[in-house]
């Protein structure tokens, strides 16, 4: 079902009895803990039976490949249906699952993107959701051009040091703003990421950003059912009192506004000197987990070998934009118990930038 009430819980299921989808499986878009994500092109739906499509089996043709036979001919659907349906987009991806275990994952993660997406100008702030795919657990999203990972190490990667802080004063302060102001209103509606990093945010034409990939996202009044890896997050951008209470025989911390706030204050370094702040740890996986949980970004930032480039590279934008930024992002990654709330956050950065 598509639901058009704000706040609604409902899972909104994708209606492939009005549109359909083409997976090109050349064009691997991401793949995550749990899933692949391919580009997909709309269709019309090839209604040649109205009996319901057998059980799809987890190997790769069958995942990737979406059944041809709807339950219903796209003329049966009630006219409510019909506009309920989003505008559709040029293109889709697909996030699939690759395995059976997989399903609880998915049906939870698209469970939020229903919640999330019956809020008015939902996608300012997030990837357009188009539903789940209930023949093969596929959650199907608008495609957009790039993530801010991939923006960062090909685009800003390609520009002369002045060329790239030219470019980062255009772009960083409504980037960063924008984040923000996406991360209030995630909280407003009671949901915490929990996995925020630049492959995570995907961008416009224009550089706008929003949030995908809710696979570990939680509410904020339940506790997590999961009992893996912090969700699957990435250490590099996770709140270090986190990465200390899993570790903790005292407990688990839950996923906060706040661990999310310093998610993507690191995101948002990561942004400015073209990497992670721990890079300099190379290849140890074990000194990059006590760097990370030691919640002093900025100093692994800029030490090592190429420290003094990251250093250079914040002093540089802070003089184009007029504000220290470093000592704005220090807000973010101060400890847990000291770290400003969203809503500070935000108004110190309207402040500086005039509020566009």
């Amino acid at each position: 079902m598509i639901s058009d009430i704000p706040g609604s819980t409902d899972l909104r299921e994708f209606p492939y009895g009005i549109i359909e989808y083409e997976i090109d499986k050349t064009k691997l878009l991401g793949t995550g803990l749990w899933s692949d994500v391919y580009f997909a092109a709309p269709s019309l739906p090839k209604a040649t039976s109205t009996t319901s499509p057998t059980e799809v089996p987890y190997n790769t043709e069958s995942i990737l490949t979406p059944p041809l036979t709807p339950v219903k001919h796209r003329n049966s659907l009630s006219r409510s249906s019909a506009a309920a349906l989003p505008p559709i987009p040029c293109a889709y991806a697909i996030k699939v699952p690759t395995s059976r275990q997989a399903k609880a994952v998915f049906e939870a993660e698209a469970r939020i993107l229903s919640y999330l997406s019956s809020f008015p100008r939902a996608g300012d702030h997030i990837v357009p959701f188009f539903g789940l795919d209930t023949r093969n657990q596929a959650i199907i999203m608008g495609a957009l051009p790039q993530t801010l990972e991939t923006f960062v190490t090909t685009e800003l990667a390609s520009l002369s040091e002045e060329g790239r802080t030219e470019k980062l004063a255009s772009i960083f302060p409504p980037l960063a703003l924008y984040l923000i102001r996406g991360l209030e209103w995630l909280t407003e509606k009671g949901c915490v990421h929990a996995d925020i990093k630049p492959g995570n945010i995907l961008l416009s034409d224009t550089v706008r950003p929003i949030y995908a990939d809710f696979s570990s996202a939680i509410f904020l009044y339940e506790q997590p059912t999961s009992q893996g890896p912090l969700g699957g997050g990435t250490w590099d951008f996770l709140c270090p009192s986190l990465l200390r209470s899993a570790a903790s025989a005292a407990g688990r911390l839950t996923p906060s506004t706040k661990t999310d706030l310093y998610s993507l204050a690191i995101a948002l370094l990561y942004v400015i000197i073209g990497g992670s702040p721990f890079d300099s740890a190379g290849s140890n996986a074990f000194r990059r987990r006590e760097m990370a949980k030691s919640g002093n970004p900025l100093l692994w930032a800029f030490g090592g070998d190429e420290g003094w480039k990251s250093e250079k590279r914040i002093k540089e934008l802070s003089k184009r934009v007029g504000w220290d930024v470093q000592q704005f992002l220090k807000m973010g990654l101060e400890k847990l118990e000291m770290r400003v709330e969203v809503g500070v956050w935000r108004e110190e950065l309207e402040g500086k930038t005039g509020g566009s």
